[in-house]
């Protein structure tokens, strides 16, 4: 598995779709039926990515998606961080790698702990999704819920 930290870089191509809510709804219920790959015992493949601020660690999150890729069976092949904050997607360079894995076919998704490590902008994010889509993949968030809550009293 290999785990790379980026910092910035060149931006990836990215195109608009004409309509993004076809982008958001495809992300949301990922089917475990249909990943099943054509080669037996081949599993599913994918990239776990993660967005965060220069300090801040980013382990939490990945540990989360490699719970939920688990629970689907899929092989997380890379994970990639780009601690850069809120640049926008389209200037990070993990990202971008994580794009190139789905174009050559590498990995089949993205996954991502939360929509807002694309980005908390919904027109970017659903342009993110729209490329990881025209690379041949689908983008995956796997919101889980937050450990830290107030639990309500009885």
């Amino acid at each position: 598995m290999h785990t790379t930290f980026t910092e910035g870089g060149a931006p990836p191509p990215f195109v608009r779709r004409e309509n993004g809510a076809e982008a958001v709804s495809s992300v949301s219920q990922p089917k475990a039926t249909s990943m099943a790959g054509s080669a037996g015992d081949e599993r599913f493949k994918v990239v776990i990515y993660a967005c965060v601020a220069g300090n801040a660690n980013p382990e939490c999150a990945i540990s989360e998606c490699r719970e939920y890729a688990e629970t689907f069976g899929w092989e997380v092949t890379h994970e990639i961080c780009d601690n850069t904050g809120l640049l926008p997607p389209q200037g990070r360079d993990g990202l971008a790698t994580a794009l190139d894995l789905v174009q050559a076919k590498a990995v089949g998704a993205v996954l991502t702990a939360y929509r807002s490590m694309i980005s908390p902008r919904h027109d970017e994010f659903d342009e993110v999704a729209a490329e990881v889509e025209k690379r041949g993949g689908f983008l995956c968030v796997q919101e889980a819920p937050r450990r830290n809550t107030i639990p309500t009293g009885r």
